[in-house]
């Protein structure tokens, strides 16, 4: 368990044989990556909360808290993580969030990287509840 959120048992699917053009279109539009400042204006536009909101709304929530990076943009990937909208709660977000924060601690270590992405909120929620 991550933050309150716990493996469902569905694996995480980056590369799907599913056509997401539209969701592509729509979240992505003419660029070439995911803003998450788009993502955040777009939330902010929205006036249904219908599941392109939802796909939004998860998307920034990845990028900004589960697996954030140290720059403003999210893989594209995600965008076939998140295409099912409907059985996203199913899916083994704890383990990725997990294996995506241990392999930024090391790039950190192994490859000198500036700085530190992944879940760190966890790591120090982590720390603090062990000091009690």
């Amino acid at each position: 368990m991550v933050m309150g959120i716990k493996d469902r048992g569905e694996s995480i699917e980056f590369q799907g044989a599913s056509d997401i053009s539209d969701l592509k279109d729509a979240i992505i539009g003419e660029k070439c990556q995911i803003s998450l400042s788009d993502l955040e204006e777009q939330l902010q536009e929205s006036q249904d909360t219908d599941d392109l909101f939802l796909t939004r709304f998860a998307l920034l929530a990845i990028g900004t808290i589960l697996c954030p990076s140290t720059g403003i943009h999210l893989s594209n990937l995600y965008l076939n993580a998140v295409s099912d909208i409907r059985n996203l709660g199913k899916k083994n977000w704890a383990s990725h969030v997990v294996r995506h924060l241990m392999e930024s601690i090391r790039c950190y270590q192994v490859k000198h990287a500036k700085n530190l992405s992944g879940c760190t909120i966890f790591v120090q929620l982590l720390y603090l509840h062990h000091v009690e």
